[in-house]
């Protein structure tokens, strides 16, 4: 809060007069908000994994039991 220096920022729609502590706080405060947008897509995409791989169980499961239920064939 102490660094009340004005800087001028360029950016791609213009130019604006800041204080630094302003800036720095902007600066944060939108890298937090990115981090946690990136890791809420990498979470979704685990739990579509998650989700399929326990199709995928559920059905290799069943083909067990129904494997272990069937009757043997001779086959000579």
């Amino acid at each position: 809060m102490n660094n009340n220096q004005p800087i001028v920022v360029d950016y791609l729609f213009g130019e604006s007069e800041l204080a630094l502590s302003t800036l720095i706080f902007w600066v944060a405060l939108i890298g937090l908000l990115l981090g946690i947008l990136a890791m809420t897509v990498a979470l979704l995409k685990l739990r579509v994994q998650l989700k399929r791989c326990k199709n995928r169980l559920s059905k290799a499961e069943q083909e067990l039991k129904n494997l272990r239920t069937a009757p043997v064939k001779d086959t000579v």
